[in-house]
Protein backbone atom coordinates (compact mmCIF):
# COMPACT_ATOMS: atom_id res chain seq x y z
CA UNK A 1 0.00 0.00 0.00
CA UNK A 2 2.79 2.39 0.93
CA UNK A 3 4.51 1.67 -2.37
CA UNK A 4 1.56 2.08 -3.89
CA UNK A 5 0.69 5.32 -2.62
CA UNK A 6 3.87 6.57 -3.66
CA UNK A 7 3.52 5.43 -7.30
CA UNK A 8 0.53 8.00 -7.17
CA UNK A 9 2.14 10.32 -5.56
CA UNK A 10 5.14 10.96 -8.47
CA UNK A 11 8.32 11.60 -6.55
CA UNK A 12 6.07 13.71 -4.15
CA UNK A 13 6.45 13.05 -0.59
CA UNK A 14 3.47 10.96 0.23
CA UNK A 15 2.72 12.95 3.26
CA UNK A 16 2.80 16.29 0.98
CA UNK A 17 0.50 14.24 -1.91
CA UNK A 18 -2.21 12.73 0.77
CA UNK A 19 -2.48 16.15 2.97
CA UNK A 20 -6.24 17.15 2.91
CA UNK A 21 -7.02 14.68 -0.40
CA UNK A 22 -10.68 13.14 -0.29
CA UNK A 23 -10.60 9.63 -0.77
CA UNK A 24 -12.90 6.49 -1.10
CA UNK A 25 -11.98 2.82 -0.39
CA UNK A 26 -13.63 -0.13 -2.83
CA UNK A 27 -14.00 -2.93 0.33
CA UNK A 28 -13.85 -3.53 3.94
CA UNK A 29 -11.37 -6.86 4.00
CA UNK A 30 -8.15 -6.45 5.71
CA UNK A 31 -6.52 -5.28 2.40
CA UNK A 32 -8.87 -2.52 2.33
CA UNK A 33 -8.87 -1.97 6.24
CA UNK A 34 -5.15 -1.79 5.68
CA UNK A 35 -5.17 0.76 2.54
CA UNK A 36 -7.54 2.78 4.85
CA UNK A 37 -5.62 3.28 7.79
CA UNK A 38 -2.51 3.86 5.25
CA UNK A 39 -4.46 6.57 3.87
CA UNK A 40 -5.10 7.87 7.28
CA UNK A 41 -2.02 8.15 8.40
CA UNK A 42 -0.66 10.12 5.43
CA UNK A 43 -2.83 12.74 6.52
CA UNK A 44 -6.31 12.95 4.27
CA UNK A 45 -9.11 14.52 5.69
CA UNK A 46 -11.92 11.95 4.74
CA UNK A 47 -12.00 8.95 4.16
CA UNK A 48 -15.46 6.96 2.59
CA UNK A 49 -16.17 3.56 2.98
CA UNK A 50 -17.87 1.43 0.13
CA UNK A 51 -18.82 -2.20 0.84
CA UNK A 52 -21.30 -5.08 -0.05
CA UNK A 53 -22.09 -5.29 3.15
CA UNK A 54 -22.78 -2.03 4.97
CA UNK A 55 -22.11 -3.14 8.40
CA UNK A 56 -18.34 -4.03 7.90
CA UNK A 57 -17.74 -0.70 6.16
CA UNK A 58 -19.52 1.15 9.11
CA UNK A 59 -17.11 -1.24 11.62
CA UNK A 60 -14.27 0.15 9.88
CA UNK A 61 -15.47 3.69 9.17
CA UNK A 62 -15.52 3.83 13.48
CA UNK A 63 -12.24 2.32 13.87
CA UNK A 64 -10.49 4.78 12.05
CA UNK A 65 -13.00 7.34 13.43
CA UNK A 66 -11.52 6.38 17.11
CA UNK A 67 -8.04 5.69 16.60
CA UNK A 68 -6.37 8.54 18.59
CA UNK A 69 -2.73 8.98 16.03
CA UNK A 70 -5.03 10.72 13.23
CA UNK A 71 -8.60 12.81 13.16
CA UNK A 72 -9.82 12.02 9.61
CA UNK A 73 -13.40 12.21 9.03
CA UNK A 74 -14.13 8.40 8.23
CA UNK A 75 -17.81 7.44 6.87
CA UNK A 76 -19.58 4.16 5.57
CA UNK A 77 -21.54 4.70 2.18
CA UNK A 78 -23.11 2.12 -0.13
CA UNK A 79 -22.14 0.42 -3.27
CA UNK A 80 -24.59 2.20 -4.66
CA UNK A 81 -23.43 5.48 -4.08
CA UNK A 82 -19.63 4.89 -5.46
CA UNK A 83 -20.72 6.95 -9.06
CA UNK A 84 -21.48 9.98 -7.19
CA UNK A 85 -18.53 9.34 -4.75
CA UNK A 86 -15.85 9.22 -7.58
CA UNK A 87 -17.11 12.78 -8.40
CA UNK A 88 -15.71 13.85 -4.79
CA UNK A 89 -12.61 11.52 -4.32
CA UNK A 90 -9.15 12.80 -4.94
CA UNK A 91 -7.98 9.25 -4.29
CA UNK A 92 -9.35 5.62 -4.74
CA UNK A 93 -8.69 2.24 -3.50
CA UNK A 94 -10.12 -0.69 -4.35
CA UNK A 95 -9.17 -4.27 -3.24
CA UNK A 96 -12.19 -6.74 -3.60
CA UNK A 97 -12.99 -10.18 -4.23
CA UNK A 98 -15.15 -9.31 -6.56
CA UNK A 99 -14.58 -12.00 -9.86
CA UNK A 100 -15.39 -8.80 -12.40
CA UNK A 101 -14.82 -5.08 -12.80
CA UNK A 102 -16.04 -2.59 -9.63
CA UNK A 103 -15.37 0.41 -11.75
CA UNK A 104 -15.95 0.61 -15.17
CA UNK A 105 -13.93 3.28 -17.30
CA UNK A 106 -16.69 5.13 -17.87
CA UNK A 107 -18.24 5.84 -14.81
CA UNK A 108 -14.28 7.01 -14.21
CA UNK A 109 -14.44 9.00 -16.62
CA UNK A 110 -17.92 10.25 -15.49
CA UNK A 111 -16.54 11.08 -11.85
CA UNK A 112 -13.12 12.96 -13.22
CA UNK A 113 -15.55 15.30 -15.82
CA UNK A 114 -16.70 16.55 -12.95
CA UNK A 115 -13.60 18.71 -11.92
CA UNK A 116 -11.73 18.64 -15.85
CA UNK A 117 -14.68 18.55 -18.01
CA UNK A 118 -15.23 15.62 -20.24
CA UNK A 119 -11.91 13.34 -20.27
CA UNK A 120 -10.11 12.90 -23.44
CA UNK A 121 -9.59 8.84 -23.93
CA UNK A 122 -6.38 8.77 -25.07
CA UNK A 123 -6.39 5.15 -27.28
CA UNK A 124 -2.02 4.42 -27.35
CA UNK A 125 -2.70 1.90 -29.97
CA UNK A 126 -4.09 4.57 -32.23
CA UNK A 127 -1.11 7.05 -32.09
CA UNK A 128 1.50 4.34 -32.43
CA UNK A 129 -0.50 2.99 -35.78
CA UNK A 130 -0.94 6.80 -37.00
CA UNK A 131 3.11 7.50 -36.53
CA UNK A 132 4.09 3.67 -37.86
CA UNK A 133 1.24 3.95 -40.73
CA UNK A 134 2.25 5.44 -44.36
CA UNK A 135 -0.49 4.76 -46.27
CA UNK A 136 -1.21 1.22 -48.52
CA UNK A 137 0.82 0.14 -51.70
CA UNK A 138 -0.53 -1.83 -54.45
CA UNK A 139 2.92 -2.25 -55.70
CA UNK A 140 3.75 -6.18 -57.11
CA UNK A 141 0.03 -6.92 -56.97
CA UNK A 142 -0.98 -5.74 -60.84
CA UNK A 143 -0.86 -8.55 -63.50
CA UNK A 144 2.44 -8.48 -65.44
CA UNK A 145 4.47 -6.97 -62.33
CA UNK A 146 8.17 -8.11 -62.15
CA UNK A 147 8.58 -6.90 -58.76
CA UNK A 148 8.49 -9.57 -55.68
CA UNK A 149 7.65 -6.92 -53.32
CA UNK A 150 6.31 -9.76 -50.34
CA UNK A 151 9.16 -9.43 -48.33
CA UNK A 152 8.79 -5.43 -48.18
CA UNK A 153 7.80 -4.11 -45.13
CA UNK A 154 3.86 -3.08 -45.06
CA UNK A 155 3.20 1.03 -45.49
CA UNK A 156 5.63 1.41 -48.44
CA UNK A 157 4.99 2.86 -51.72
CA UNK A 158 6.90 2.51 -54.70
CA UNK A 159 7.22 6.03 -55.20
CA UNK A 160 9.51 6.58 -52.09
CA UNK A 161 13.07 4.92 -51.69
CA UNK A 162 12.20 3.10 -48.89
CA UNK A 163 9.75 0.89 -50.99
CA UNK A 164 12.97 -0.83 -53.29
CA UNK A 165 15.51 -0.44 -50.59
CA UNK A 166 18.03 -2.63 -51.59
CA UNK A 167 16.88 -3.81 -54.62
CA UNK A 168 19.23 -4.42 -57.92
CA UNK A 169 19.54 -1.91 -60.51
CA UNK A 170 17.92 -4.78 -63.35
CA UNK A 171 15.05 -5.12 -61.45
CA UNK A 172 14.32 -1.59 -61.44
CA UNK A 173 14.67 -0.90 -65.06
CA UNK A 174 12.37 -3.71 -65.69
CA UNK A 175 9.81 -2.43 -63.44
CA UNK A 176 10.73 1.33 -65.15
CA UNK A 177 9.89 -0.68 -68.47
CA UNK A 178 6.84 -2.30 -67.59
CA UNK A 179 4.90 0.94 -65.72
CA UNK A 180 5.85 3.10 -68.69
CA UNK A 181 3.40 0.59 -70.82
CA UNK A 182 0.88 0.50 -68.76
CA UNK A 183 -1.96 2.38 -69.00
CA UNK A 184 -2.60 5.94 -67.48
CA UNK A 185 -5.31 4.64 -65.32
CA UNK A 186 -3.72 2.34 -63.55
CA UNK A 187 -0.58 4.54 -63.45
CA UNK A 188 -3.07 7.52 -61.96
CA UNK A 189 -5.23 4.88 -59.14
CA UNK A 190 -2.09 3.52 -58.18
CA UNK A 191 0.72 6.28 -58.09
CA UNK A 192 -0.88 9.18 -57.92
CA UNK A 193 0.45 10.54 -62.19
CA UNK A 194 0.49 9.40 -65.55
CA UNK A 195 4.55 8.55 -66.05
CA UNK A 196 5.51 9.00 -62.35
CA UNK A 197 6.56 5.73 -62.03
CA UNK A 198 8.67 5.35 -65.02
CA UNK A 199 10.52 8.57 -64.42
CA UNK A 200 10.68 7.77 -60.52
CA UNK A 201 12.17 4.26 -60.97
CA UNK A 202 14.48 5.05 -63.54
CA UNK A 203 16.28 7.85 -61.46
CA UNK A 204 16.08 4.66 -58.67
CA UNK A 205 17.69 2.22 -60.75
CA UNK A 206 20.23 4.87 -62.17
CA UNK A 207 21.22 5.58 -58.59
CA UNK A 208 21.19 1.94 -57.97
CA UNK A 209 23.97 1.39 -60.96
CA UNK A 210 26.22 4.15 -59.39
CA UNK A 211 26.06 3.24 -55.44
CA UNK A 212 24.94 -0.05 -55.94
CA UNK A 213 21.99 -0.11 -53.74
CA UNK A 214 18.98 2.14 -53.20
CA UNK A 215 19.38 4.11 -49.91
CA UNK A 216 17.81 2.58 -47.19
CA UNK A 217 14.41 4.12 -44.78
CA UNK A 218 14.66 7.14 -43.40
CA UNK A 219 12.89 7.26 -40.38
CA UNK A 220 10.11 9.84 -39.55
CA UNK A 221 10.82 12.37 -37.45
CA UNK A 222 9.40 11.90 -34.19
CA UNK A 223 6.09 13.19 -33.40
CA UNK A 224 5.75 15.38 -29.70
CA UNK A 225 3.22 13.88 -27.85
CA UNK A 226 0.90 16.50 -26.12
CA UNK A 227 1.12 16.58 -22.76
CA UNK A 228 -1.19 14.76 -20.41
CA UNK A 229 -3.36 16.84 -17.82
CA UNK A 230 -2.03 16.96 -14.38
CA UNK A 231 -4.23 14.08 -12.73
CA UNK A 232 -7.13 14.69 -10.78
CA UNK A 233 -8.44 11.37 -9.69
CA UNK A 234 -5.99 8.85 -8.67
CA UNK A 235 -6.69 4.96 -8.55
CA UNK A 236 -5.13 2.14 -6.84
CA UNK A 237 -6.19 -1.10 -7.95
CA UNK A 238 -4.67 -3.73 -5.09
CA UNK A 239 -7.52 -6.50 -6.64
CA UNK A 240 -6.47 -9.55 -8.41
CA UNK A 241 -8.00 -10.01 -10.52
CA UNK A 242 -8.15 -6.67 -11.74
CA UNK A 243 -11.30 -3.94 -10.05
CA UNK A 244 -10.69 -1.16 -11.89
CA UNK A 245 -10.80 -1.38 -15.74
CA UNK A 246 -7.43 -1.10 -17.24
CA UNK A 247 -8.89 1.26 -19.88
CA UNK A 248 -8.67 4.02 -17.52
CA UNK A 249 -5.13 4.14 -18.12
CA UNK A 250 -6.24 6.02 -21.15
CA UNK A 251 -8.15 8.90 -19.41
CA UNK A 252 -6.64 12.17 -19.33
CA UNK A 253 -7.00 13.98 -15.54
CA UNK A 254 -6.69 10.42 -14.05
CA UNK A 255 -3.57 8.27 -13.01
CA UNK A 256 -4.46 4.35 -12.39
CA UNK A 257 -1.70 2.47 -10.63
CA UNK A 258 -2.34 -1.25 -10.47
CA UNK A 259 -0.72 -4.84 -9.50
CA UNK A 260 0.78 -5.14 -13.12
CA UNK A 261 1.77 -1.27 -12.96
CA UNK A 262 3.33 -1.73 -9.28
CA UNK A 263 5.23 -4.94 -10.34
CA UNK A 264 7.04 -3.17 -13.24
CA UNK A 265 8.05 -0.39 -10.83
CA UNK A 266 9.46 -2.42 -8.19
CA UNK A 267 11.72 -4.24 -10.39
CA UNK A 268 13.87 -1.28 -10.27
CA UNK A 269 13.32 0.11 -6.72
CA UNK A 270 15.73 0.32 -4.03
CA UNK A 271 13.49 -2.20 -1.85
CA UNK A 272 13.59 -5.08 -4.94
CA UNK A 273 16.45 -6.91 -2.71
CA UNK A 274 14.40 -6.88 0.31
CA UNK A 275 11.85 -7.94 -1.72
CA UNK A 276 13.65 -10.89 -3.62
CA UNK A 277 14.96 -11.64 0.05
CA UNK A 278 11.26 -11.63 1.80
CA UNK A 279 10.64 -13.99 -1.38
CA UNK A 280 13.13 -16.43 0.11
CA UNK A 281 12.34 -16.44 3.66
CA UNK A 282 8.66 -17.21 2.93
CA UNK A 283 9.96 -20.23 0.46
CA UNK A 284 12.25 -21.45 3.11
CA UNK A 285 9.39 -21.65 6.07
CA UNK A 286 6.92 -23.12 3.60
CA UNK A 287 8.95 -25.75 3.04
CA UNK A 288 10.13 -26.01 6.63
CA UNK A 289 6.21 -25.77 7.69
CA UNK A 290 5.80 -28.78 4.45
CA UNK A 291 8.73 -30.54 6.32
CA UNK A 292 6.99 -30.58 9.76
CA UNK A 293 3.66 -31.58 8.41
CA UNK A 294 5.01 -34.63 6.79
CA UNK A 295 6.91 -35.95 9.78
CA UNK A 296 4.22 -35.28 11.81
CA UNK A 297 2.26 -37.69 9.76
CA UNK A 298 4.59 -40.82 10.78
CA UNK A 299 4.74 -39.86 14.47
CA UNK A 300 1.58 -41.72 15.26
CA UNK A 301 3.27 -44.42 13.63
CA UNK A 302 6.81 -44.27 15.76
CA UNK A 303 4.58 -44.01 18.88
CA UNK A 304 2.43 -47.71 18.07
CA UNK A 305 6.23 -49.01 17.30
CA UNK A 306 7.51 -48.02 20.85
CA UNK A 307 4.78 -48.93 22.49
CA UNK A 308 4.52 -52.60 20.61
CA UNK A 309 8.37 -52.56 21.79
CA UNK A 310 7.69 -51.65 25.84
CA UNK A 311 4.73 -54.02 25.38
CA UNK A 312 7.03 -56.74 24.45
CA UNK A 313 9.62 -56.36 27.35
CA UNK A 314 6.95 -55.91 29.63
CA UNK A 315 5.72 -59.36 28.77
CA UNK A 316 9.80 -60.63 28.82
CA UNK A 317 10.36 -59.73 31.67
CA UNK A 318 6.71 -61.08 33.17
CA UNK A 319 7.79 -64.62 32.02
CA UNK A 320 11.63 -64.17 33.03
CA UNK A 321 9.85 -63.83 36.82
CA UNK A 322 7.87 -67.02 36.26
CA UNK A 323 11.31 -68.75 35.46
CA UNK A 324 13.21 -67.15 38.09
CA UNK A 325 10.41 -66.80 41.01
CA UNK A 326 13.78 -66.07 43.49
CA UNK A 327 14.80 -62.90 41.89
CA UNK A 328 15.13 -59.95 44.41
CA UNK A 329 13.99 -56.40 43.00
CA UNK A 330 17.49 -55.33 42.37
CA UNK A 331 18.32 -57.70 39.94
CA UNK A 332 14.70 -57.38 38.91
CA UNK A 333 15.48 -53.90 38.01
CA UNK A 334 18.86 -54.01 36.78
CA UNK A 335 17.59 -56.60 34.38
CA UNK A 336 14.20 -54.58 33.10
CA UNK A 337 16.31 -51.40 32.61
CA UNK A 338 19.23 -53.53 30.73
CA UNK A 339 16.44 -54.85 28.22
CA UNK A 340 14.89 -51.71 28.03
CA UNK A 341 18.18 -50.19 27.15
CA UNK A 342 18.70 -52.75 24.49
CA UNK A 343 14.96 -51.70 22.75
CA UNK A 344 15.72 -48.39 22.63
CA UNK A 345 18.94 -48.45 21.30
CA UNK A 346 17.50 -50.77 18.43
CA UNK A 347 14.91 -48.45 17.85
CA UNK A 348 16.44 -45.17 18.04
CA UNK A 349 18.51 -44.75 14.89
CA UNK A 350 15.76 -46.64 12.76
CA UNK A 351 12.99 -44.15 14.20
CA UNK A 352 15.37 -40.76 13.94
CA UNK A 353 15.91 -41.47 10.24
CA UNK A 354 11.99 -42.56 8.82
CA UNK A 355 11.03 -38.98 10.34
CA UNK A 356 13.51 -37.35 8.65
CA UNK A 357 13.03 -39.99 5.04
CA UNK A 358 9.14 -38.80 5.71
CA UNK A 359 9.47 -34.96 5.66
CA UNK A 360 10.98 -35.10 2.21
CA UNK A 361 8.76 -34.93 -0.19
CA UNK A 362 6.55 -37.83 -1.22
CA UNK A 363 7.63 -39.30 2.34
CA UNK A 364 4.19 -40.50 3.76
CA UNK A 365 5.09 -43.94 1.73
CA UNK A 366 7.27 -44.45 4.74
CA UNK A 367 4.87 -44.48 7.76
CA UNK A 368 3.28 -47.43 5.77
CA UNK A 369 6.18 -49.28 5.37
CA UNK A 370 6.94 -49.09 8.86
CA UNK A 371 3.29 -50.46 9.82
CA UNK A 372 3.60 -53.58 7.61
CA UNK A 373 7.36 -54.10 8.48
CA UNK A 374 6.55 -54.47 12.20
CA UNK A 375 2.64 -55.97 12.00
CA UNK A 376 1.52 -52.49 13.62
CA UNK A 377 -2.13 -52.42 14.81
CA UNK A 378 -4.12 -50.13 12.49
CA UNK A 379 -6.64 -49.13 15.74
CA UNK A 380 -3.69 -48.67 17.76
CA UNK A 381 -2.01 -46.01 15.68
CA UNK A 382 -5.24 -44.16 15.02
CA UNK A 383 -5.98 -44.13 18.67
CA UNK A 384 -2.91 -42.26 18.96
CA UNK A 385 -3.76 -39.60 16.44
CA UNK A 386 -6.81 -39.18 18.21
CA UNK A 387 -5.02 -38.49 20.94
CA UNK A 388 -2.98 -35.74 19.53
CA UNK A 389 -5.84 -34.25 17.89
CA UNK A 390 -7.55 -34.28 21.22
CA UNK A 391 -4.43 -32.80 22.96
CA UNK A 392 -3.90 -29.86 20.01
CA UNK A 393 -7.62 -29.14 20.35
CA UNK A 394 -7.14 -28.43 24.34
CA UNK A 395 -4.57 -26.40 24.12
CA UNK A 396 -6.24 -23.98 21.56
CA UNK A 397 -9.56 -23.98 23.66
CA UNK A 398 -7.30 -22.49 26.87
CA UNK A 399 -5.60 -20.32 24.74
CA UNK A 400 -1.81 -18.13 25.48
Amino acid sequence: MTFGMEQLALGAPVEIWARDKKALVIGAGSMSSLAAATLARAGVAEIAIANRTPERAERLAAILGEGDDTDVLARAVPMDSVPFELTRADVVVSCTGATGLVLTADAIAAGAGSRTGRPVVVDLDEEAAAETSLGPTSAGADEGCPLDLSAVRPGFSVMGEAAVAGMDAATLEQHAAWAASGTADRRESARGGPGADAELIGALAATASTVGRIPERRRPEPVAEPPRPEPVLFLLDLAMPRDIDAAAHRLAGVRLVDIESLAEASADAPMAADVDQVRRIVSDEVAAFGAAQRAAHITPTVVALRTMAADVVAGEIARLEGRLPGLDDKHRAEITQTVRRVVDKLLHAPTVRVKQLAAEPGGAGYADALRTLFDLDPETVASVSRAEESTEKNAENRGP
